[in-house]
């Protein structure tokens, strides 16, 4: 009888870049070693600084550490030759290293640049620092080198697999802010900080997710008018919500405006954000959550009321502009729900 561990999908992925790493570190060492260079060290961490969880961002992070490694190389090198390896050389080589960074217009090299300046230069020998900071360049080169073979040999990572998981993940995190709101609101139990922590979350989701798409059309160029339209649905959903998060933050509707509709609406479009998240992992997913006739219900009793609503105008421009966004929080689903993968 055996044992069957189940693993999420993400840790199979993270799983599979652990072992490609330690894979690309044991190599990058063993032909730095079986070519003499010395600085294995440099050539077995290579691997582990450049390696990212997709093709793309591995080959700019690989580019990045050259070019910050050329910078501190020399300026560390240059820094012995003047001053030797007292503490002022080692201030310079590093200070250098991070202003020629920035001068340069490569600010994402900075920690690489300084890094590198602080090695080479405790690193140099009393005669040869040239030498020294060569074959340490070289070293750490091989080491990139290596890691982005094994990248790209060993279960190449796509760009696509990483955007699906962080639009699952989107998706959930929109779906957990609106509901956050229309708790606030409709309900009357507004969590501030829960709503602040699902607002950072997402940020932080916006910002990933952005160099994934121009990754992913870089593979599959059809999925150009499936970017744009999702990017655009998501930022849309997202502004929504802030909006009703915002009215939810100013109180709670009165008890005569908490319709059954809007409960009705609420409930089939958190369950349609939950259902598209699982459907985008799979294609051609069927999506039987339909939300156009409870649009129409909701409006229809709003209509019916705004005459015998006794509540003041202010209140109830509050609870119109509430119902509008939970309506274009809808309709932005209907019109991309059709759009999960070609």
């Amino acid at each position: 009888m055996s044992l069957k561990i189940p693993l999420r999908p993400e840790l199979q992925a993270w799983g599979k870049v652990a072992l490609k790493l330690g894979i690309a570190s044991s190599v990058a060492t063993l032909l730095v070693q079986f070519l003499n260079l010395g600085y294995a060290f440099s050539a077995s961490i290579a691997p582990v600084l450049v390696m990212g969880q997709t093709r793309g961002s591995t080959i700019q992070t690989s580019l990045n550490r050259i070019k910050g490694t050329l910078i501190g190389t020399l300026i560390g090198a240059g820094c012995y030759q003047l001053l030797g390896g007292s503490v002022t050389a080692l201030f310079l080589s590093v200070s250098g290293a991070v202003f020629v960074s920035h001068w340069l217009g490569l600010p994402g090299i900075k920690g690489a640049a300084g890094y590198v300046a602080a090695i080479s230069l405790t690193l140099h020998s009393n005669d040869q620092p040239w030498r020294v900071a060569a074959s340490q360049f070289v070293a750490l080169s091989i080491g990139i080198i290596v890691g982005n073979l094994v990248d790209d040999l060993l279960w190449p990572s796509q760009a696509k697999a990483s955007l699906r998981q962080d639009l699952c993940q989107m998706l959930l995190e929109l779906r957990q802010f609106y509901y956050l709101s229309i708790q606030g609101y409709l309900v009357g139990d507004y969590q501030a900080l829960a709503a602040i922590d699902c607002n950072i979350r997402i940020v932080k989701l916006i910002r990933h997710i952005e160099p994934l798409w121009q990754e992913a059309l870089l593979e599959q160029h059809q999925m150009l008018r499936l970017a744009a339209s999702w990017d655009m649905t998501l930022h849309q959903i997202w502004d929504h919500v802030q909006a009703m998060d915002q009215i939810a933050q100013a109180g709670s509707a009165e008890p005569q405006l908490r319709l059954a509709e809007l409960d009705q609406l609420a409930d089939a479009t958190m369950l349609k954000l939950q259902v598209m998240s699982e459907a985008v992992p799979q294609p051609n997913a069927n999506i039987a959550v339909e939300l156009k006739p409870l649009l129409v219900s909701a409006s229809a009793r709003l209509d019916q009321l705004q005459m015998q609503l006794a509540s003041s105008p202010v209140e109830l421009r509050r609870f119109l502009s509430f119902f509008y966004h939970m309506e274009a929080v809808a309709l932005s689903l209907e019109q991309v729900q059709g759009q999960i993968w070609p």
